[in-house]
């Protein structure tokens, strides 16, 4: 997929094209809360080149997207915070995947979580406090949630296979999730909800 594209979600709607990012593929994306920027990650479709990813934001309205962070971070995950002055994303600067938060400008990447296992798959809570993410420390991929400032990871699933792509509710009081299971050579994904109270 190499562009955007809008859809009202009422049943039978057709989509309206947005914009087209020319000869590279679109991986994941988060709207700015205001609405008016997208940033996402993309990279070269040409064989090898996946680790030259690279995030970029753009105004769907201008069309010009401007490269979000410096050669060499390769992230896969973007997500926008709340308040729209942060961003946060996932990073494999030490050998695993991290999360780190950058300002919507690009300036000051700041390590968030600091593993040796893969932390990846960053989703803000609605009020901006915590971040929900994907991550092995266990020696599966968990759900786990930590602060907005990095203090305590706390691991909140405990499945034997991979539960990853954290999403919050828009009141904060649950997370779904993505379980996914062995089936063949592929992988089965179901939808899950854990209800945080």
């Amino acid at each position: 997929m190499n562009e955007f594209r809008v859809i009202d979600p009422t049943p039978g709607s057709t989509s309206a094209f947005l914009w087209r990012h020319e000869e590279y593929h679109i991986s994941t994306y988060s709207w700015s809360p205001a609405g008016n920027q997208i940033v996402y990650m993309a990279y070269d479709p040409e064989p090898d080149q996946w680790e030259q990813r690279k995030a970029y934001i753009v105004s769907p309205t201008v069309g010009m997207p401007e490269e979000l962070l410096p050669e060499g971070w390769f992230p896969t995950r973007v997500a926008w915070s709340p308040d729209g002055n942060q961003i946060c994303f996932d990073s494999q600067q030490d050998g695993s995947y991290n999360l780190w938060i950058v300002s919507r400008t690009g300036e000051n990447p700041t390590q968030l979580t600091i593993d040796p296992a893969d932390d990846a798959q960053p989703a803000w809570s609605p009020d901006g406090s915590q971040i929900a993410f994907s991550s092995n420390r266990s020696g599966s991929y968990d759900i786990w949630v930590v602060s907005a400032t990095g203090e305590n990871p706390t691991r909140m699933t405990f499945g034997e296979d991979a539960e990853v792509s954290p999403q919050w509710s828009p009141d904060g009081r649950a997370i779904s999730f993505s379980g996914a299971v062995p089936s063949g050579f592929a992988w089965k994904y179901d939808i899950w909800v854990l209800y945080l109270e």
